[in-house]
């Protein structure tokens, strides 16, 4: 029984055989790859869209040159249509290639790293609280000398949770308050800045009515 490991050292060792294995990190990049492939995948669709439609609008110029006024130069503006669609068709074929390719090494990769899971025993926590964020929080519950078991690190991390929340609720409403004096500040500025103008605009309809008759009245 001396030689039990802590509740500690059980998350921490399974962190280190999962998260910060080979096979993890290696999911993670094929991942990012994949997902940056369809990015690029998505652009050459995009473009490839775009030739035909000016495949299609060359015709129909074309036509429109050559009824409204006699000019044949619409075969050139074809041809150049077609190259610039066939272009943009071996590029759209090229990166639907390499991404169905880097996604097939992401399912691979996904393999490895879900065996790797299955074979690892699990800590006795609930399966979402096994994610890498979560257990990088309750390591530092234990680190921190709070907690010795299982039990006590969910209780912690969980109170530990609801005053961030309730610190991130907090700065809202002062953010909010801080938004609601500063707007009324800049209104009653405004309102201040409107009365001097209408003040002024008496004061210079007074004097040239005052200017009006006297002259009138001499």
């Amino acid at each position: 029984m001396e030689n039990e490991m802590k509740d500690s050292e059980k998350l921490k060792n399974y962190y280190n055989t999962v998260y910060n294995s080979k096979e993890y990190k290696q999911y993670l990049e094929a991942d990012a790859r994949a997902k940056a492939s369809l990015s690029g995948t998505m652009n050459a669709y995009g473009a490839l869209q775009s030739s035909v439609l000016f495949f299609t609008f060359s015709i129909f110029f074309s036509i429109f040159l050559a009824l409204k006024f006699a000019i044949y130069y619409g075969p050139i503006l074809i041809i150049i249509a077609i190259v610039f669609m066939v272009v943009e068709s071996k590029e759209d074929k090229k990166n639907s290639k390499q991404s169905n390719l880097l996604y097939t090494e992401r399912a691979e990769k996904e393999k490895l790293f879900k065996s790797l899971l299955a074979s690892t025993e699990k800590p006795n926590l609930p399966d979402e609280k096994l994610t890498p964020e979560c257990i990088v929080e309750l390591i530092k519950v234990f680190d921190s000398g709070r907690a010795d078991t299982f039990k006590e690190a969910l209780i912690i991390y969980e109170q530990d949770c609801q005053h961030r929340e309730l610190v991130g609720y907090q700065n809202s409403l002062r953010q909010a308050a801080y938004n609601a004096q500063m707007q009324a500040e800049n209104a009653k500025k405004e309102a201040e800045a409107a009365r001097r103008e209408a003040d002024y605009q008496q004061r210079e309809a007074d004097y040239w009515r005052e200017e009006e008759r006297y002259w009138n009245n001499r």
